[in-house]
């Protein structure tokens, strides 16, 4: 944990969280939403595998890739900071080799 990524638009925070194995894969959701300027994106995987979490606009284009590495089993959780990104309803994309969950979530500046 605690590990900082800076990109161009977005900070990502990467919190790690562990109490206990998760039975599956789960994007627990994201909160607030909407949201300003930070949400937490809350995750749990079951079993050491490669987990994809990416942001993409209404038109299905990729906006950012949030999270694409190797996990180990746990509950995850980050904060996404949406630096520059600008108003409106986005869709994160949590992907596995066995798994894929999609959320709506909006920025309102």
């Amino acid at each position: 944990g605690g590990l900082v990524y800076l990109t161009d638009t977005f900070v990502v925070l990467d919190v790690e969280v562990s109490s206990g194995v998760p039975l599956d894969y789960e994007l627990s959701g994201a909160f607030p939403n909407p949201f300003n300027a930070t949400i937490n994106i809350s995750y749990s995987v079951p079993n050491s595998s490669k987990v994809s979490i990416q942001v993409f606009d209404l038109s299905g284009r990729s906006v950012k890739t949030l999270v694409n590495e190797i996990h180990k089993a746990g509950k995850h959780s980050f904060i996404w900071r949406s630096g520059n990104a600008v108003s409106g309803v986005y869709l994160i994309r949590m992907e596995s080799a066995t798994f894929c969950e999609v959320q709506k979530v909006v920025l309102l500046r």
